[in-house]
C-alpha cells in the first residue's frame, strides 16, 4: 500500500515516523508559550511534507522532505549544542533523525534517478 518503487520499506516507515512525531511536536508547541506557534507550524509543515512523499509515492517528494528535515535537524542540533546546559537525550534523538534522514535522502535520490 505505501510501497514506493526504489524506496526501501524502512525509509517509508521512517518518513511516517517523521510525520507522526512532527505533528505531535507541532500540536504540543501550539500549547506551550515558550515554544510558540511558529515552531508548531514549522513542525507540522515538515511532517506533512514527509507524509505527502509517502502518499504520493514519489522519490522526488522524499528527496524534498528529507532535505527539509535535514536542515531542521542541523538547526536543532546546533541550537541544542549552543545551550549552556545541553540535553544529551535531545542531542542523541536529533542526531539519530539526522543520520536516518541523510541515508533516506541518499536512497530517495537513487530511486529518483531510476525513474
Amino acid at each position: 500500500m505505501f510501497k514506493t518503487n526504489g524506496i526501501p520499506m524502512w525509509v517509508t516507515i521512517f518518513a511516517l515516523v517523521v510525520l507522526l512525531t512532527n505533528i505531535a511536536a507541532g500540536v504540543m508547541a501550539f500549547g506551550d508559550p515558550a515554544m510558540g506557534i511558529p515552531l508548531g507550524g514549522r513542525s507540522i509543515g515538515l511532517g506533512l511534507a514527509a507524509g505527502a512523499a509517502v502518499f504520493l509515492k514519489s522519490p522526488a517528494a522524499y528527496v524534498i522532505a528529507f532535505l527539509a528535515g535535514i536542515a531542521r535537524d542541523l538547526g536543532d542540533l546546533f541550537g541544542e549544542l549552543a545551550k549552556p546546559e545541553t540535553s544529551m537525550g535531545v542531542v542523541v534523538f536529533v542526531t539519530l533523525f539526522l543520520i536516518l534522514g541523510t541515508v533516506g535522502l541518499i536512497m530517495a535520490n537513487k530511486a529518483r534517478t531510476l525513474e
